[in-house]
C-alpha cells in the first residue's frame, strides 16, 4: 500500500513489480499518471485525493490497461474542474466495470453517452456563435473603415478643390444678399 506517502510521480519501477493488480496511491500529490502503463496486469487502482487535473490525459494513460476493471478517482480537481469528466472516464475506459465504488451498468454508459453528445452540442453551438460574431465584428469594423475613408476622401476632395469654409460661408451669404435683391 503505497497511501499517503507523499508520492508526487509515479515512477519506472523494476519487472517484478510490474505484475501488481492492486495499486493503492490514495492521498498523495500525483498530478501525472503516465508511467501506469507499466502495470499491465493491473485489475484495481486507488487514486482517491490527489492532483489529477486533465481527464483527456488520465483517460490515455489508462486505456492500455485492458485488465484494469476497477478505478477509484474521488477528491482530485478533475472531478470538479471537468465537465462530464465521470462520462469521459466511462466512455475512455470501456474496461472498467467500477467506477468510484460504483458498478457501471448499461444505463450509466447509455447517459454518459448521451451528456458527451450533449456536451459536443453545445461546444459546437458555442463556436457557431463564436464564429457569428466574430463575422458580425468584421463587419462593423469594414463597415467602419469604409466610412472614414469615405471621410477621408470627402475632405481630400474639399481640400484639393482648395474649398475651404470661409469661401464656402461667403457664397452662401452671396447667394443670400442676390436673393433679397431680386425680391
Amino acid at each position: 500500500m503505497l497511501s499517503v506517502k507523499n508520492i508526487y510521480e509515479i515512477d519506472k519501477v523494476p519487472p517484478e513489480y510490474k505484475v501488481v493488480e492492486t495499486l493503492d496511491l490514495r492521498n498523495n500529490n500525483i498530478e501525472d499518471i503516465s508511467n501506469i502503463k507499466q502495470f499491465t496486469q493491473l485489475k484495481k487502482l486507488k487514486l482517491d485525493n490527489n492532483h489529477i487535473v486533465d481527464v483527456r490525459s488520465f483517460v490515455d494513460s489508462l486505456k492500455g490497461l485492458k485488465k484494469l476493471e476497477e478505478l477509484s478517482i474521488k477528491g482530485n480537481p478533475m472531478v470538479n474542474q471537468s465537465f462530464n469528466f465521470k462520462a469521459k472516464i466511462i466512455l475512455g475506459l470501456k474496461q472498467i466495470t467500477i467506477l468510484d465504488s460504483q458498478h457501471i451498468s448499461k444505463e450509466n454508459i447509455k447517459k454518459a453517452s448521451i451528456q458527451i453528445e450533449e456536451e459536443e452540442e453545445l461546444w459546437r453551438a458555442l463556436l457557431k456563435e463564436v464564429i457569428n460574431l466574430k463575422a458580425n465584428k468584421e463587419k462593423e469594423l469594414e463597415d467602419n473603415i469604409l466610412s472614414i475613408e469615405g471621410l477621408v476622401s470627402s475632405e481630400r476632395m474639399r481640400v484639393d478643390s482648395g474649398f475651404n469654409e470661409e469661401q464656402y460661408r461667403r457664397n452662401k451669404e452671396l447667394k443670400l444678399a442676390k436673393k433679397y435683391m431680386n425680391k
